[in-house]
């Protein structure tokens, strides 16, 4: 399979609204594709209003994705690069190379161990700019759901309405209720967006100081909840140290929490809870914060999409897409958590276990700019977490972390559009800037190219692969731009197809197989030249009302006027705009080896054919047998009788021909056996299955005597021989 990539290889995708980063095996397999487009069971999935990046116009550009395609298991290869990425695709895959300051596709079998592959450091993206995310947007269909502190405003909308009793009929509650509603200041949420309705208002008119909660409990939070710099890097220290939890039970919990151990960020985390989600910390311990509340929960993990664990964590879609100076206050919040800096080393990290993490942080890096290298390497767990599984007389696990890079040459630009907001940290980044120099790259790197070498070329196994046509056929997978099939092998394809009819190899070995023997290839077709049996195709988009009338008066097909072929023979548009009455949702669906193809005799296949005739009701079986004899039978009959009186002689030796047999007997070259060039069989072959028809259908009288004339004229020639060929009546 060409050009295919592995399930996990992710790739970036954007639907018209956000950029995000997906596994692309995951993402076909949601898309379902079921429509099988080639023998090798090849499944495809036509999309719209989807792209991705590519490389066009010498950048790092937003191209078109135009199909996905899931593929039959095939051998993967898998290309470590020596910045740390790797990259899992077919043998028959083709990368990116960059050739004379050029970009240009290698085939893998082309590449080895040393050569240079392109990551690109730079890409631009179309931003989105969110203010703030409205929780009731999200919760409007929830029933848990109440909305308090509106009650001064709902009490005249549910009067002037009819009051407590008619919006009681209207929901069907006990009038208990709604009185609930107005003491408690607490509205279930599709209640009070019906009752808006009602009264021809939404929720922009309730009061801005509403809160938003849970039924049953005494926490709530502001309905919006703004995405300023204090909220994005809190967002970024929840994704960089936090963990979200929960318990369903009916004394259940749902817990954030995020790690912290410096007095400025637990103070920082605390202050941003207060002010902008009304919250105070449930546990205030050492090591970390803890926050209880199912929306904040349902914030993080459902709303933002941000992950629960380290092996989820992501970069929320809605943030991946922000301006730059936004994205900024995210990334410092982030690095503020997770990321290392040393007076000793000019370069900023961080770890993560989640791969889908570690592409979001390089999609969001490659903005500024940022070229990042990987690092993989193994752990041990820390004296709890190791005390906790000897305890359980487990075996210590190993975990496998990989740490991002930003290197030397990169930390300037670092600094001056992300740095740190954490006061530590930030002033190491600065004695960093003020007394170290850039060390350089080892990778060799062409403006904003970076050119990895390829460390190793591994054989895995074979599994099902997946792929995507793109426009301009050039796509960032994991990081590292990939070519895509651009149509040259499937061109170069069909041409063999045309060519290697003319191969006298392929030409079948029985009789008569040099008759469909191509004698010209032409590259284009001009319609008066094929054979005229063609000019009667029908070229309509639609048959007229007309047509069907004439058919119930039966009147001759001609007289109602359609256009076909012919009528455009010689014009501007004989080669364009053919019309056709039905579409077909794929060409290669239908039959593709006939009956005729398949069954071995000639009784076999007329039998088959007058069998469907007789259930037909529009088809006359009489005429068609009358038909299959006139046309075809008879005239084959005779043709091959007389041939028959004037064939040549072949030696089967050495095949020479002669028009008059030998009086020898044999060939006169080589001495070797004279055969008959045209048989016996061919000419009584059909006699036989002939006058079964016309007996079984009592066809014409003069159709059963020419029959009998031929009959006398064959066994003039060979002689009488009763059971020399069994009748079509047998199969009756």
């Amino acid at each position: 399979m060409e050009n295919c990539f592995s399930y996990n290889t992710f790739i970036p995708i954007y639907d018209g609204k956000l950029w995000r980063n997906v596994k692309i095996g995951e993402f076909v397999e949601e898309l379902n594709p079921e429509t099988i487009v080639d023998a090798y069971g090849t499944k495809a999935k036509k999309v719209k209003n989807l792209w991705t990046l590519g490389y066009k116009n010498g950048k790092v550009s937003k191209v078109k994705i135009n199909e996905f395609t899931k593929h039959t298991p095939s051998p993967i290869l898998r290309f470590e690069l020596e910045d740390g990425r790797n990259i899992d695709v077919t043998e028959g895959h083709k990368f990116c190379v960059l050739e004379n300051e050029k970009i240009v596709k290698r085939k893998v079998c082309e590449l080895k161990k040393g050569d240079y592959l392109t990551v690109p450091s730079f890409s631009e993206i179309n931003e989105k700019d969110v203010s703030f995310i409205n929780l009731e947007e999200y919760f409007h269909d929830r029933e848990d759901i109440v909305i308090r502190d509106v009650s001064e405003f709902v009490k005249p909308i549910i009067e002037n309405l009819g009051g407590n009793s008619v919006l009681r009929r209207t929901f069907n509650f006990p009038q208990s209720n709604i009185f609930n509603f107005l003491i408690r200041d607490s509205f279930p949420l599709p209640f009070l967006l019906t009752t808006l309705s009602l009264a021809g208002l939404s929720m922009l008119d309730l009061p801005e100081e509403r809160k938003i909660a849970v039924k049953r409990d005494t926490i709530s939070l502001p309905h919006n909840i703004p995405l300023n710099d204090e909220v994005l890097n809190l967002i970024g220290l929840y994704v960089a140290e936090g963990h979200a939890r929960k318990n369903e039970s009916k004394k259940g919990f749902y817990h954030v929490s995020i790690s912290c151990t410096e007095e400025e960020i637990r103070d920082r985390v605390k202050k941003v809870m207060n002010k902008y989600f009304n919250l105070n910390p449930s546990e205030d311990h050492e090591d970390h914060l803890t926050f209880s509340s199912k929306i904040l929960y349902e914030f993080f993990v459902d709303i933002l999409k941000a992950g629960h664990n380290a092996y989820n964590k992501r970069i929320p879609g809605i943030i991946l897409n922000l301006p730059k100076e936004k994205l900024s206050s995210f990334l410092r919040g982030y690095f503020d958590g997770d990321g290392s800096v040393s007076r000793s080393d000019r370069r900023v990290t961080c770890d993560s276990v989640s791969s889908g993490l570690l592409t979001d942080l390089e999609f969001a890096l490659r903005r500024y700019g940022l070229f990042t290298k990987r690092y993989q390497y193994s752990k041990e767990p820390g004296p709890k977490v190791r005390d906790f599984y000897i305890r359980k007389k487990r075996k210590i696990p190993v975990f496998s972390i990989t740490k991002l890079l930003i290197l030397s040459d990169y930390i300037q630009l670092f600094y001056e559009q992300i740095g740190f907001s954490l006061k530590r940290k930030q002033k190491i980044l600065e004695h960093l800037i003020k007394n170290t120099k850039p060390l350089g790259m080892r990778i060799k790197k062409e403006k904003e190219l970076v050119l990895p070498r390829i460390k190793a070329i591994n054989h895995l196994g074979a599994e099902e692969t997946y792929c995507l046509n793109v426009e301009n056929n050039i796509v960032i997978a994991n990081g590292i731009l990939t070519g895509q099939c651009d149509g040259d092998e499937v061109a170069i394809m069909l041409l063999l197809d045309a060519l290697i009819n003319f191969s006298r190899v392929y030409l079948p070995a029985h009789r008569g197989a040099t008759q469909d023997a191509p004698l010209v290839l032409s590259s284009t077709l001009i319609p008066s030249e094929i054979d005229d049996m063609v000019f009667d195709l029908d070229i309509a988009a639609k048959y007229p009302l007309d047509l069907y009338k004439s058919a119930l008066e039966y009147k001759m097909p001609w007289e109602v006027k359609i256009e076909q072929m012919r009528d455009r023979l010689g014009k501007e548009n004989e080669q364009t705009g053919w019309m056709f009455t039905h579409d077909v949702s794929n060409i290669n669906s239908g039959v593709v080896c006939s009956a005729y193809k398949s069954i071995p005799d000639m009784q076999q296949k007329v039998f088959g054919q007058l069998d469907i005739a007789e259930k037909i009701r529009a088809v006359d079986e009489v005429d068609v047998a009358r038909l299959v004899i006139d046309r075809h039978f008879i005239r084959d009959i005779k043709g091959n009788l007389r041939k028959f009186s004037t064939q040549e002689f072949r030696c089967v030796s050495c095949n020479e021909k002669y028009r008059r047999p030998p009086l020898l007997g044999h060939c006169i070259k080589c001495r070797g056996k004279l055969l008959f060039t045209v048989s016996e069989g061919s000419v009584v072959k059909y006699l036989e299955p002939s006058i079964s028809l016309a007996q079984k259908y009592e066809l014409p009288n003069y159709l059963k005597q020419s029959l009998e004339l031929t009959k006398m004229r064959i066994e003039s020639v060979f002689g009488k021989d009763k059971e020399r060929q069994t009748g079509l009546g047998s199969w009756y």
